[in-house]
């Protein structure tokens, strides 16, 4: 039976008029569930455990960082899937099931970027809606409207906030060792997917070089960080960062390249150059309406997927840290491990290696009781569930 041990109240079960419930994390509990690299929630799979004590686990936002992952966190995410999860942004008051929470991500109103304007020493972290009050007060010379047209001495990195009806573009342009120019969307990408491109002789208006509908993508600030392109970014959750330079070749072909002295010989080595962008619109797009997330409500069935996730796989009881994982990440409760010399699924052996993240959500869990389908109310940690459902006057 389970050794003597008290939950805290966390996961809170909220039955509907048909009895089905869902289980939210608040807060406080989902603080001990976060991704080692970037610090937010494990709530986007795949969860990878990447220390070897099992203490550190990785979430699917980093998953293009290259680390020594030692096994999928399957049991973790078997459990998730029947959890709802905050955003991610500190100001979203969203709760998302598992499965949609990168899918929101993308377009939270609340999202938010690091000032794009690095080399002016800003730090500062915005919020995607306020981006272009954040340029008018603090980089007025480096916001545009409607088509840009910018003079640009040879030699320099620059980058501009574009706005075309309402749609905010950034705009990355260097011109050090060779010229290369990328148009990202800061919003998902819907009427306006590319752009012309031409660079004009400050010399002599008549030599141009053109370059049409190139490519524009949807901003992704650990994708695109211009920071990293130039190698002075040192987050480690950015996959092209310092910490990651020997490991991951940033092949980013989502600019637009060309030789630098190509380009300045056909416009006769000019000590400027004048870029012109011009956004492309995709008439054949229809904007659609955005059709409500339907709520993510437990059923009975789901409830009790969800409770037998928590059961040994070999003495069917509820685990209790600590949670131990065999070498491929099966897992199995500290009662069974010494009987045991390999894993039953599998035949790996078995390691010391505990599963932290999965007992986290072990110790702050409540589940209603399996016959909550005949009425019973009572929704209580595991062990009060344990001894709550032996006496149930519901059972049967």
């Amino acid at each position: 039976m389970f050794t003597s041990r008290l939950f805290p109240p966390c996961f809170q079960t909220q039955p509907s008029e048909s009895m089905e419930s869902k289980f939210v994390i608040p807060e406080d509990a989902i603080n001990s569930i976060r991704c080692s690299l970037c610090d937010n929630y494990l709530s986007v799979p795949p969860i990878m455990v990447i220390s070897e004590d099992g203490k550190e686990n990785q979430c699917g936002r980093c998953q293009q960082i290259k680390c020594r992952a030692y096994m999928r966190n399957v049991y973790f995410e078997n459990i998730a899937r029947f959890l709802s999860f905050p955003c991610t942004f500190k100001n979203c008051e969203e709760r998302l099931p598992w499965g949609k929470v990168e899918e929101h991500e993308e377009v939270c109103p609340y999202r938010t970027i690091r000032c794009p304007l690095y080399y002016r020493i800003c730090n500062d972290v915005i919020e995607v809606t306020k981006l272009e009050a954040h340029f008018i007060q603090c980089h007025g010379t480096n916001i545009k409207y409607g088509n840009m047209v910018k003079e640009l001495i040879v030699g320099r990195h620059d980058v501009f906030l574009l706005i075309v009806d309402n749609t905010q573009f950034l705009v990355n342009i260097y011109t050090t060792d060779d010229f290369s120019v990328g148009v990202f969307s800061v919003a998902p990408l819907d009427k306006y997917k590319k752009y012309d491109l031409k660079l004009t002789s400050s010399k002599c208006s008549r030599l141009s070089v053109f370059y049409e509908k190139q490519k524009i993508v949807h901003y992704n600030e650990r994708q695109h960080c211009f920071k990293c392109s130039v190698n002075k970014c040192t987050l480690e959750h950015h996959p092209y960062s310092i910490p990651y330079a020997e490991v991951n070749e940033n092949a980013d072909k989502t600019i637009t390249k060309f030789r630098k002295d190509h380009i300045l010989g056909l416009l006769q080595t000019p000590e400027s150059v004048i870029f012109s962008i011009n956004v492309i619109p995709d008439e054949s797009v229809e904007v659609e309406t955005e059709e409500p997330t339907p709520k993510e409500i437990m059923s009975q069935n789901n409830s009790i997927l969800f409770r037998k996730n928590f059961e040994c796989p070999i003495c069917k009881e509820y685990m209790l840290g600590p949670i131990y994982n065999c070498l491929t990440g099966h897992t199995i409760c500290v009662s069974c491990k010494p009987q045991l010399e390999k894993c039953p699924s599998c035949q790996a052996e078995f390691s010391d290696s505990r599963n932290f993240s999965l007992e986290s959500l072990m110790e702050n869990v409540e589940v209603p009781c399996q016959n909550e389908a005949a009425g019973c109310k009572f929704a209580g940690n595991i062990e009060k569930i344990s001894r709550h459902e032996g006496n149930c006057p519901y059972k049967y």
